[in-house]
């Protein structure tokens, strides 16, 4: 009787463990789709805000000058636009590697899943080293990574995803290390040219309130889209919050110290960023 129950303990924290890995893939996958809708948001504002730069000060060049500038914009904004296509795999990365790590959980041979993985990480192994060293906004990436200790893989009773994780956990943590600093560093970059472009959309809402003249119907989306983006913008520094759970919440997952709350509070977080990037799509003027 002492063995069956057990063995039947042993099953429900297996069932339970499976569950969780389940479950935080699902975060993951869900985390990489919206860095990915954010990575393009971030695109789509670095290009407005130098247009908005470059348009004003037209007229403060001569020809020679504004061909310098205009190139000079334009190579900063190509280098930018490949920057942020190196994020978009190595987000995608992650979280195709999560679902191998969850679908490791549920398979009884796991060698077809574990090449994918070996795969997945070497494709993590060389994009590394550009990302880090890549500058957003003028600073280095490798500005924002901060020390962490590796999380010590607690047993699984499952093999083969234990073997996984044995395997490669340390390298996922390093590069959740790398999306928390990816995703800071951009998000200040992100807050500084939504700044640009209400600070230069103002003169399409204030200074024809001011003239006296018959505002046009459109003035009043006008302003309001501006007042959203600006309050956008000062919430530009909680977006990183969801990068930063998702790797605590890895950590417990691999140290079998996750509780529920953590995975709420990670849904939590990438909810407040897919909110966040819907609050720059919409009102965003250009």
């Amino acid at each position: 009787m002492f063995y069956f129950l057990a063995a039947l303990f042993l099953f429900s924290c297996t069932t339970q463990r499976i569950g969780q890995f389940r479950k935080f893939a699902d975060a993951g996958k869900t985390y990489s789709g919206a860095v990915t809708e954010l990575l393009q948001e971030a695109g789509n504002v670095a290009i407005d805000a130098d247009n908005e730069n470059m348009f004003f000060n037209h007229g403060g060049f001569d020809e020679t000058n504004r061909r310098k500038v205009y190139e000079a914009h334009t190579a900063g904004l190509k280098e930018f636009l490949k920057i942020l296509d190196d994020c978009r795999k190595h987000t995608r990365l992650l979280g195709d590697y999560f679902t191998n790590m969850a679908a490791l959980a549920d398979s009884r041979s796991g060698e077809t899943i574990g090449e994918k993985s070996g795969k997945i990480i070497e494709e993590l192994n060389k994009i590394h080293p550009p990302l880090e060293n890549a500058k957003i906004g003028g600073v280095t990436v490798r500005d924002f990574l901060a020390e962490s200790v590796p999380p010590v893989v607690n047993l699984l009773k499952k093999n083969a995803l234990e073997n996984e994780l044995r395997q490669n956990g340390k390298t996922i943590v390093r590069e959740l290390d790398l999306q928390v600093a990816l995703v800071s560093a951009l998000t200040e970059s992100l807050q500084s040219d939504l700044e640009t472009i209400t600070n230069y959309s103002e003169t399409t809402v204030v200074k024809p309130y001011l003239s006296g003249s018959k505002l046009p119907e459109s003035w009043k989306k006008e302003r309001k889209a501006l007042l959203l983006l600006a309050s956008a913008s000062k919430l530009a520094g909680n977006a990183k919050n969801a990068s930063a759970e998702l790797r605590k919440a890895f950590t417990c997952l691999m140290e079998n110290k996750i509780k529920p709350s953590d995975l709420n509070d990670l849904f939590a977080e990438i909810n407040e960023l897919i909110g966040f990037i819907e609050l720059i799509r919409k009102n965003n003027p250009n």
